[in-house]
């Protein structure tokens, strides 16, 4: 008789969210709705006959719902745009396109993301939860702001404040992804979708970490060199630990950070090195809240995570500030002034409404238009 031979299985890795990734946040939940998360029609089967008639209903409310959201966003064109961004990018920084070429690229993408972001705006409210949209307004307004950065390292003569909007423009659009997760979190809660054991999924930590992702600020937003990024980029934990959300609430007063309206005082007075140490108080507070344990109970993790995005955006309005501080005489001085103001207002939306902090005082005008 033939020994029968031993079954082997290889578990497939997929990473979604390396920092230079196009396949990351809204365009990963996009691939998702089209077919892209490998889920099948008889898994999906196979889920359904375990659901109750009401988890069945919101499984059908959160698709629908998302589906329009993907159309709101442009779909597979949405990724395309984003591509086009990111290459671009790399391909102006070492040489392969000009200035004028990559501005001309850039005119196209902005374009594209005002449009997404006035129809994600125009989306109705996501009918079993109020974050979920909020949270994909505010992602649609970050990538907008990310292409604007992009638009003032091209105007700005090659050398360290170039290569530092830069910099500003990719954790904008990483916040801007991470920032969608928090509302895609709360659909796929409702999806209920399936996950297969052979499939192993390494998601990016809910709240960057600019360190290790190879993405600090250096000079001359900061007066040394950061350190070297880490040879793997940080995935998110599958479990944290956990306190009494009045333990948690109680950390977050006692960490003390620049507030929102004392950040647009401080943008207003322009003065670089008072903002950097803004930046640096707010990047030590995300810092020691990220090693506090989360509030226990449903939400509790990604309020807490919602939390310290908040704190990254403040932090992300005072570095653009920075820049703006130290383009003097440069044409790129009022659109980093008007972005540094956009990042705050959108903070103001990021931060759970529950901690009630106060808002910037900003006019949220400044959000609309081209």
């Amino acid at each position: 008789m033939t020994p029968r031979r031993r079954r082997e299985t290889t578990t497939a890795i997929v990473v979604v969210g390396l920092v230079l990734a196009a396949t990351a946040g809204i365009i990963a939940a996009i691939a998702a709705n089209q077919g892209g998360s490998g889920s099948s029609a008889a898994a999906s089967s196979t889920t359904s006959s375990t659901l109750s008639t009401a988890e069945l209903r919101q499984r059908d409310t959160a698709s629908s719902w998302s589906d329009q959201a993907n159309v709101a966003f442009g779909g597979n064109d949405f990724a395309t745009t984003v591509a086009t961004m990111v290459n671009g990018q790399a391909d102006f920084k070492v040489g392969k396109v000009s200035a004028a070429e990559f501005a001309g690229r850039l005119t196209t993408v902005a374009s594209a993301f005002v449009t997404a972001r006035d129809k994600v705006g125009a989306l109705p409210a996501f009918p079993l939860s109020p974050l979920v949209k909020d949270m994909y307004v505010r992602a649609a307004q970050l990538y907008v702001e990310a292409v604007r950065l992009l638009e003032q390292e091209v105007t700005v003569a090659p050398g360290p404040l170039a290569d530092q909007t830069a910099l500003s423009a990719t954790r904008v659009r990483e916040l801007g992804d991470r920032v969608f997760d928090r509302g895609r979190a709360v659909v796929d809660g409702f999806l209920r979708e399936p996950s297969s054991p052979d499939v192993e999924v390494r998601l990016p930590e809910e709240v960057p970490d600019w360190g290790p992702e190879g993405l600090a600020a250096g000079p001359p937003l900061e007066v040394t060199a950061p350190p070297p990024p880490a040879s793997v980029p940080p995935t998110r934990q599958a479990t944290r630990p956990t306190e009494a959300r009045s333990r948690w609430l109680h950390a977050v007063q006692t960490v003390e950070t620049p507030s929102s309206p004392a950040m647009a005082t401080a943008i207003a007075a322009a003065d670089a090195s008072g903002l950097r140490n803004l930046a640096d108080r707010l990047q030590a507070a995300v810092e020691r809240l990220g090693a506090e344990p989360d509030p226990r109970g449903q939400g509790g993790r990604e309020e807490a995570a919602r939390y310290r995005l908040a704190l990254l955006l403040r932090e992300e309005s005072a570095r653009v500030a920075q820049l703006m501080a130290l383009a003097t005489n440069q044409p790129v001085v009022t659109p980093l002034g008007l972005t540094a103001r956009r990042l705050l207002l959108i903070s103001d939306g990021v931060v759970p409404s529950e901690l009630r902090t106060p808002a910037s005082g900003l006019d949220p005008a400044l959000l609309a238009g081209t």
